[in-house]
């Protein structure tokens, strides 16, 4: 019963920090949107994803985690069935 909870509250969590991650960047694209174009603001948004999602990666393998990105981020077994 706790690691159900704790589950649920891992859940919980990322939930909440990918909302406070999207309403900063809403506030910060209305603000850049003055000084830069669209696709300026959007390709610097996915290079900078990317280098996040690739430093994630590469930790996690460094940590000996051989899960898929997104099971491990969420606790939860991947589609595969490898443990997060």
């Amino acid at each position: 019963m706790v690691c159900a909870m704790f589950s649920v509250f891992s859940a919980w969590v990322v939930a909440a920090f990918v909302i406070l991650i999207w309403g900063i960047t809403f506030a910060n694209t209305r603000a850049l949107l003055e000084d830069f174009s669209a696709l300026e603001i959007l390709v610097g948004r996915f290079a900078l994803a990317g280098a996040a999602l690739w430093g994630w990666e590469i930790g996690s393998k460094l940590r000996g985690r051989d899960t898929p990105l997104i099971a491990t981020a969420s606790r939860q077994p991947a589609a595969g069935g490898y443990p997060a």
